[in-house]
């Protein structure tokens, strides 16, 4: 049972395909849900899905109807699979971003939480980019770990260096501590994971696959060729979502305890080397 929530220092880091990728790629052995809170809107369903289905549920109807019933009630009028079988799930996201202001994210956020406590769903949440005008913030705050999506170029951690400090004070004073904090690689870029996680001070925990076809797949509805299941795109998904998934698990129960016995845990989720997490793949 994992919490997890994705974001972005900047617009078009590629966010939304990897939480997607992630989602369908997850390695956990019961559901998973994938939940569109970025206050800017979704993009799943006119992307992923083509535009085909009809926008009438996802997180505004959620957080409204989680006030006259319990959440785990409500969650399966909400949500569309995202694969067969019904293992990957979508809470799609608000249509307009007017919505966003409507939602009530601090008990969405925790009614979130306690449904992956109490059913072992893990739940990936899409925050979009930091810095918007209404800010979902609880959902970070209340994440067993949070993702930091950057691209490895000097832009993408120049950026990233100045909210990353936002981020991890944030964490600090009203999250589950700055160690939950970690990094995702985007895209292709002149930088190492080593040399990104000791410019940002932030563990890399790896990096998703720079694989143009297989990402138009996840964000405009592609027809997925043959050998989409063995592409770089998925396999790099599969290998992080044991990573985050490994991670997140170890962090929830630290967190766990450290709340029982009034403490807050210390120990990041990652090993820093010297120059960040020479492990990242």
């Amino acid at each position: 049972m994992a919490f997890i929530a994705l974001t972005s220092a900047k617009g078009s880091p590629g966010v939304t395909t990897t939480a997607l990728a992630l989602a369908t790629c997850w390695q956990g052995e019961g559901q998973v849900l994938l939940v569109e809170a970025d206050p800017a809107g979704g993009d799943v369903l006119p992307g992923y899905f083509g535009g085909q289905l009809v926008a009438d549920r996802g997180v505004r109807q959620l957080s409204l109807g989680s006030r006259r019933a319990p959440l785990e009630q409500e969650l399966w009028s909400q949500v569309y699979p995202l694969q067969d079988g019904n293992r990957a799930l979508l809470v799609p996201g608000i249509v307009d971003p007017v919505e966003a202001a409507a939602i009530a994210w601090d008990p969405l956020a925790e009614h979130l939480y306690g449904l992956s406590v109490d059913t072992g769903l893990d739940v990936l949440v899409d925050c979009g980019r930091l810095g918007n005008v209404v800010d979902p913030a609880a959902m970070r705050r209340r994440a067993d770990l949070v993702v930091l999506v950057v691209r490895p170029t000097l832009a993408g951690v120049n950026v990233a260096k100045f909210r990353g400090r936002q981020l991890m004070a944030d964490l600090r004073d009203r999250g589950a501590g700055p160690e939950a904090l970690c990094v995702v690689l985007c895209g292709p870029g002149p930088y190492t994971a080593g040399e990104i996680g000791g410019a940002l001070g932030i563990p890399v925990a790896g990096q998703v696959a720079d694989d143009a076809p297989s990402a138009a797949v996840l964000s405009s509805g592609a027809v997925a060729r043959r050998s989409y299941p063995h592409s770089a795109l998925v396999r790099s998904a599969q290998s992080l979502a044991v990573t985050l998934k490994s991670s997140a698990d170890q962090r929830r129960a630290m967190l766990t305890v450290a709340r029982r016995d009034g403490q807050r845990p210390g120990q990041a989720p990652f090993p820093m080397g010297e120059t960040g997490a020479s492990y990242a793949r």
